[in-house]
């Protein structure tokens, strides 16, 4: 009988992980969006500007140890003070709260087989936090129409097109609320 609890959550598990591990590559690093240049004026310059919820990507001056300076192209934070619009920080606060949510569902479905409180209505309940968390994840695309796509004041309106295009953390995200919506779906149509 045990041993029917652990297959049972094992293509939840799968997907729910999956989907955790996406929402997390999509919404911290600094590739969520990006702009192409309209024309390269150096060969070091890069063909395309990156952006995510968190961080930017720039490059930035690093030395060795021996004092020899050589730039990296990476993720940094963005300058202090610098304004986020409402759907700017709503992006930032449903990518907080599908990781929290989706971390603690996650953790609840891995040691479910565990418990002994474990009920039909938290294992349902589960299912709908997972769904809840693939709802939130989806609110994530509104980085789309944000100020940080629409109206970005980090660029050259000269070098740069006025039109952001979704890079690929913004194709992780979509993913993500697909793995988040089949985790959901796979415990409410399994409830043990």
């Amino acid at each position: 009988m045990r041993w029917q609890c652990f297959v049972g959550i094992i293509p939840p598990l799968i997907a729910g992980s999956a989907a955790m591990i996406l929402t997390v590559l999509g919404n911290a690093r600094c590739q969520t969006i990006s702009f192409k240049r309209i024309e390269t004026v150096d060969i070091d310059d890069t063909a395309e500007r990156k952006f995510g919820p968190f961080y930017t990507r720039d490059w930035v001056a690093r030395q060795t140890p021996t004092g020899t300076t050589f730039y990296r192209y990476e993720c940094v934070n963005y300058p202090e003070g610098t304004h986020r619009d409402s759907k700017w920080k709503a992006v930032v606060a449903f990518a907080a709260i599908t990781v929290i949510v989706g971390g603690i569902t996650l953790f609840y479905t891995f040691m479910a087989p565990f418990l002994s409180f474990r009920s039909v209505h938290l294992w349902k309940l589960t299912g709908f936090l997972y769904i809840f968390c693939s709802i939130t994840q989806g609110l994530t695309l509104l980085i789309l129409e944000s100020d940080l796509c629409k109206n970005n004041y980090f660029l050259s309106a000269a070098q740069y097109e006025s039109e952001c295009h979704g890079d690929w953390g913004f194709v992780l995200n979509i993913v993500s609320v697909v793995f988040w919506f089949l985790a959901g779906g796979l415990i409410l149509t399994n409830v043990v």
